[in-house]
């Protein structure tokens, strides 16, 4: 009998083990469409990113899922592979579109604070607070994970 709890014991630690390794969680497929409510005016180039709400959970992400918003509204998620998806967990999510740089293009860097990008959120910084996002979305294996976020740019009158 003792035998069998210290193998119990002993191919519960190996298995344990094995488990802590440098493993990523698995990613789904997600993605979506952002657009700009009342007009016609498509947010390309922003950058949306999606939070893990468990701390613990980015830690193990190293890292957290992100997209740019193509020229049709829509976003593929990327977290280790482009356009991989997301591990399903419940995110809180920023969009931050930055206003073109002289050439006409936002362009980012993930790297530095607030997105990188070259002009002001033109969203006024309301959808870019990752402590406390106005946004969130929830990814689940088997579920078609595809968010729509119909965003509002500060003072209206965007028109078409």
């Amino acid at each position: 009998m003792l035998m069998k709890k210290i193998l119990f014991v002993a191919l519960g630690a190996v298995l344990g083990a094995l488990g802590c390794g440098d493993s990523k969680p698995q990613a789904f497929p997600a993605g979506g469409k952002v657009s700009i409510k009342g007009s016609k005016i498509v947010p390309e180039g922003a950058l949306v990113v999606f939070h893990p709400k468990d701390p613990g959970f980015e830690k193990i992400m190293s890292g957290k899922p992100f997209a740019k918003v193509e020229k049709d509204g829509s976003f593929k998620l990327t977290s280790f592979q482009t356009g991989d998806g997301a591990p399903a967990a419940e995110y809180g999510v920023t969009i931050v579109w930055n206003a073109p740089n002289s050439g006409g293009k936002s362009q980012f860097s993930l790297s530095s604070e607030g997105g990188g990008a070259s002009g002001p959120d033109q969203f006024g910084g309301r959808y870019g607070r990752p402590t406390q996002p106005l946004l969130s979305a929830k990814v689940e294996k088997g579920s078609p994970n595809q968010f729509n976020f119909e965003l509002e740019i500060p003072g209206g009158g965007e028109g078409d």
